[in-house]
């Protein structure tokens, strides 16, 4: 073979050609890039019935993994399986990504956030509200922002929710939502009797756009609980609040 590849340089490159071609072959294919999807070389988008099966029996691993690979996958049937998953599933990235699948769905995601408003203002379950809460959060819609400052300050005849849980996910969702009305809001939770409340609200302050209530930070500092005084403090020297006897 050496001599051949001296007395003839052409068949000698066409051969390492050859061997170069069979080594790309037995390669394996480019593996899912979640940055383009279902159009990665080498890889193919999951079918609709693939998506139903591991949406009905995969492991919560395993559906987070298809449902990003599957994101421009028509699939009519899979969006009632995943808004179950919104209110039943015990796994949070679960439904995260349920919620982050179905406001891709523009015919389907209105209907969807009614009966998620519908279930936070009247379920029985505190934990189904809470979860209804969280989803509208990720859904977001500024349109979700009246029922959640209810599950939070009460509606409008003062029935407050007496479920801290539904208060605090809704606080997290308003900070989801990052909408300006929803600021007054969370400063409104800073205060409540609560403490995992109030610790939801300052975990969301640095997270929304013009956050401005400064007062609810500087009163915060006397809160009896030590987790909240720590982070109200870094808040307050975060934002730096002007006292009002001066302009800045």
């Amino acid at each position: 073979m050496k001599n051949l590849h001296i007395a003839n340089p052409v068949l000698g490159l066409l051969l390492v050609l050859a061997s170069a071609g069979m080594a790309s072959a037995q390669e394996p294919p480019t593996i899912f890039d979640p940055v383009h999807g279902e159009i990665s070389p080498g890889t193919a988008a999951p079918s609709e019935a693939e998506l139903m099966d591991v949406i009905r029996s995969g492991a919560p691993s395993r559906l987070m993994g298809l449902l990003e690979h599957g994101e421009m996958v028509e699939c009519n049937a899979c969006v009632p399986l995943l808004e179950a998953k919104l209110l039943e599933s015990g796994n949070a990235g679960v439904r995260e990504l349920a919620a982050w699948w179905l406001r891709r769905r523009p015919f389907a995601v209105g209907a969807i956030m009614n009966r998620m408003r519908l279930t936070l203002e009247g379920d029985a379950d505190p934990t189904r509200r809470s979860r209804a809460a969280e989803a509208l959060g990720e859904l977001m819609d500024a349109h979700s922002l009246v029922p959640l400052r209810r599950a939070v300050e009460g509606d409008a005849d003062g029935a407050a929710d007496t479920s801290a849980m539904v208060r605090a996910s809704a606080v997290l969702a308003l900070g989801r939502l990052n909408h300006p009305a929803g600021n007054a809001v969370i400063a409104y939770a800073i205060e409540d009797t609560d403490v995992s409340v109030r610790r939801a609200a300052l975990s969301v302050v640095l997270i929304v756009n013009f956050y401005r209530e400064y007062d609810a930070l500087v009163s915060a500092l006397g809160d009896a609980d030590p987790v909240v005084r720590r982070r109200a403090a870094q808040l307050v020297g975060e934002f730096r609040p002007c006292p009002p006897s001066r302009r800045c």
